[in-house]
């Protein structure tokens, strides 16, 4: 196993050397898809991509014009995966696995990470994943794309307008430097309690303990959600949920949420609203829950937000733009206490979060 930062080179080589191409990826370009065209006359490519970040109209077509039925698209779930799985002509296999999608940033542009897999049991493995995926996957047809055209379109110029939003929440961290400055020296006076030491060392503590209940390393699957509802710093999550999370625990709900929560390839904002919109379907995946987790994952990137720390913005006064969701609200608020915390001297959010409430 080989790990690498980007792919492109190695899908172009390898490609050119295959006579089988299988490849599942959340996202597909044009430009990304050109590369299969040197492929060897008699290359068996089949192909399966997903269609929630969206994968754009042309390039289903394309697909489908290309590789008639071997060209699926998966949608039963939100689909995510970044596999690419090669047979060359000299009889030896070679897999890639990681987080670029197979488009142009994916391949050459983006900061990626992958590994290059050539043990055969792994490529085994991957191969049995992949025609699971395939044989529940749909070929695209010329009805789905009519269908499916609106809806790309939309979301196409939504995902703009995000990027948009996102250009003007960096705008606004320059626009709050005065009330970065007044959340500095308000922490500062805080860290020169001899007490501080104490707060960092019980913060971390207290992030050891959570990290092994809630389980990120099974993804979920034994999250001791009564230890963690005794927890009540980062946060204290009203025990009326509990149950609730007890039974989507028991159903898998709450992994597949929690999954794509925690799923850095994914932006920040759109990962939140995505999390929190299953509000109705899940009850108690509130704000102060996913960003607990978040914390949990992550405490240098990710910060409480909760009612003492809302109390905290206003204190500063931090209020981000009316009309954000609230997926773009957080990353903002995650955005400018990196910078805060950096600045005043702090390790991590979670430390913050000790401080805000003292």
């Amino acid at each position: 196993m080989k790990f690498i930062k980007n792919i492109g080179a190695f899908i172009e080589e390898y490609v050119s050397k295959s006579s089988n191409i299988n490849i599942a990826v959340a996202m597909a370009s044009k430009t990304a898809i050109d590369i299969l065209c040197n492929a060897n006359k008699g290359c068996k490519v089949k192909f399966v991509v997903g269609i929630d970040l969206p994968t754009s109209f042309d390039v289903l077509e394309c697909l489908m014009e290309d590789y008639g039925n071997n060209a699926r698209i998966y949608n039963s779930e939100m689909f995510h995966p970044k596999v690419y799985l090669f047979t060359l002509f000299n009889g030896s296999k070679k897999a890639i696995l990681g987080s670029g999608n197979f488009t142009n940033g994916g391949l050459y542009d983006n900061i990626e990470a992958s590994v290059l897999i050539d043990d055969s049991d792994s490529i085994a493995e991957l191969e049995d994943w992949f025609n699971t995926i395939y044989i529940n996957s749909q070929p695209i047809t010329d009805e789905f794309l009519v269908n499916y055209k609106e809806y790309a379109d939309v979301e196409i110029k939504h995902l703009s307008n995000k990027r948009k939003h996102m250009k003007q929440l960096q705008t606004k961290l320059d626009i709050y430097a005065d009330v970065r400055e007044n959340a500095v020296k308000l922490l500062r006076r805080k860290i020169k309690d001899e007490r501080f030491a104490d707060v960092v060392n019980n913060r971390a503590y207290v992030l050891n303990e959570l990290y092994k209940y809630i389980d990120f390393a099974n993804h979920f699957k034994d999250f001791n959600i009564d230890s963690f509802f005794k927890v009540q710093e980062l946060g204290h999550i009203v025990p009326i949920f509990k149950s609730y999370l007890q039974e989507a625990k028991a159903n898998g709900q709450l992994a597949k949420v929690l999954d794509i929560l925690i799923d850095e390839t994914i932006p920040l904002s759109k990962r939140f609203d995505m999390a929190y919109s299953t509000e109705s379907k899940v009850k108690g995946l509130g704000i102060n829950f996913l960003s607990k987790i978040l914390c949990v994952y992550n405490p240098e990137k990710y910060v409480i937000w909760n009612k003492p720390a809302e109390t905290f913005f206003d204190q500063i006064g931090l209020l981000p733009d009316k009309g954000l969701t609230i997926g773009e609200q957080y990353e903002f608020y995650c955005n400018f206490f990196r910078i805060v915390c950096k600045d005043a001297g702090i390790p991590d959010m979670a430390t913050l979060d000790a401080l805000i409430w003292e």
